[in-house]
């Protein structure tokens, strides 16, 4: 594993225990929304501008194209 790709996984990691915590959502129920929408890959494919923010500021871009893809994050529970 590269360098990169290290940094890329540990913010994958971070941000779902963020968003996980924020959600209230358990590990099974925020697994499932990260890969209906193919959230690793965002992660992954932004990673060059997401990384200079806050993990916070990835959280907030997450959950607007989340929004944007018609998932409402008030009513997944």
């Amino acid at each position: 594993m590269t360098t990169r790709e290290s940094d890329i996984f540990y913010m994958q990691c971070m941000v779902f225990r963020l968003a996980q915590e924020k959600w209230k959502l358990t590990g099974e129920l925020c697994s499932k929304i990260f890969s209906e929408y193919h959230v690793m890959e965002f992660l992954s494919d932004c990673y060059d501008i997401l990384h200079i923010g806050s993990y916070e500021c990835i959280l907030a871009d997450l959950e607007e194209m989340l929004a944007n893809k018609g998932v409402n994050l008030g009513k997944i529970n």
